[in-house]
């Protein structure tokens, strides 16, 4: 099956003007190897940094660029890396496209190949998942509502594949429910959550998109009315996904993650205040939290996580000087503590999730670049 992806793969590949992923492996893994047997000897900045630049070149599934979030925040790292999820691979082309640049052409590519050739061969050329019935050996492979939005979200960053963004944006337009919301559809984790948060960020990064008519203010405002009357009594959102302590700090993470960059209050006028108490609240619930009872892991990944949430709160402005005096504190004393726990952690301890979180909030862009600038040029 792997032979048979790669041969595909290296055929996109050349059609496209970029290496195949076989001709890619070949040029990199040495690199990697050295990289892996270097690991303990690296600055914990190195680590991170270095991680996420050779996560790609390991196998076919890891073109993808991408690991299984819901997998990583419960410790089953090498599930995560065999199943991929195109939310992760979303972070990885962010941080490729501002810290890589150019030299991260190949690994990008690889990406998108990687979920073209999963993707349905005509419209609405949704992202199939393979669905197996042990009890009588079949396979099925269904469409995936929730990653076949994500992988739009990529192909818009990038500009590739307009013609795919054009029928995922028909799709949601023309399948919003009358409360906001879109039907979680059909994966291996369903959350409807999810699902709404990557459609409003694939439509705010389409809404200059011609060829589909639309009011997509519209469409974002009822989305944004949905997430905002889904907040839980705790003033948290929660996956449906997960029956553990730390489900919505950890969907509260990734709503402010992905959302606050897009300046929702445009559209929203109370999206500001939302933020501002979802921020305090993943601070209070991180404080009711006895730490010290729970895996050191697990709570590396969901600090790190809230740390990603506040920081991006902070670059962008959103918190009154009371609010940002709490997060400030927040972040330095998970420094400290997440600097000393690197030093001690293992090649085999880290994800690649976990790192794309990782990098900004404990590094700083000047750090990631100077990385980039010395190690991989």
């Amino acid at each position: 099956m792997i032979t048979t992806i790669g041969i595909i793969i290296g055929i996109i590949g050349i059609v496209v003007g970029f290496p195949p992923f076989i001709e890619f492996v070949k040029l990199h893994k040495k690199k990697k190897n050295k990289f892996k047997q270097r690991f303990s000897k690296l600055s914990f900045s190195e680590k991170i940094v270095l991680y996420i630049w050779y996560f790609p070149v390991e196998n076919q599934n890891q073109s993808s660029w991408a690991v299984k979030e819901s997998q990583v925040i419960l410790g089953n790292l090498e599930n995560a890396k065999k199943n991929p999820g195109l939310g992760i691979a979303i972070l990885s082309i962010e941080f490729a496209l501002t810290y890589f640049k150019e030299q991260a052409n190949s690994r990008i590519l690889n990406c998108i190949n990687w979920g073209i050739i999963r993707t349905q061969k005509k419209e609405p050329y949704f992202i199939l998942y393979e669905k197996r019935d042990e009890s009588i050996t079949k396979i099925e492979y269904v469409p995936d509502f929730r990653h076949t939005i994500a992988f739009g979200i990529i192909l818009s960053k990038t500009r590739r594949k307009l013609s795919h963004i054009d029928e995922y944006l028909k799709y949601l337009v023309n399948n919003q429910h009358n409360d906001g919301g879109w039907t979680a559809g059909k994966g291996h984790t369903i959350s409807e959550l999810f699902s709404c948060i990557y459609a409003i960020e694939l439509i705010v990064l389409n809404r200059t998109n011609k060829k589909v008519k639309s009011n997509y203010d519209n469409v974002i405002k009822k989305a944004v009315i949905w997430l905002v009357n889904n907040i839980s009594n705790d003033y948290l959102w929660k996956s449906n996904v997960f029956d553990e302590y730390w489900d919505m700090i950890f969907s509260s993470t990734w709503v402010l993650n992905r959302l606050i960059p897009l300046n929702l209050e445009e559209l929203y006028e109370n999206w500001s205040d939302i933020v501002n108490k979802i921020s305090l609240n993943l601070l209070d619930n991180h404080q009711k939290i006895d730490w010290n009872t729970k895996d050191k892991f697990q709570k590396f990944r969901l600090e790190t996580r809230i740390a990603a949430a506040l920081y991006k709160g902070q670059a962008f402005n959103y918190y009154n000087s009371e609010i940002n005096e709490q997060v400030e504190s927040f972040i330095r004393e998970w420094k400290e503590r997440t600097i000393i726990f690197m030093q001690e952690i293992s090649f085999d301890d880290l994800d690649l999730a976990t790192s794309l979180f990782l990098a900004e909030p404990l590094l700083g862009y000047e750090i990631i670049n100077d990385i980039v600038e010395k190690k991989l040029k």
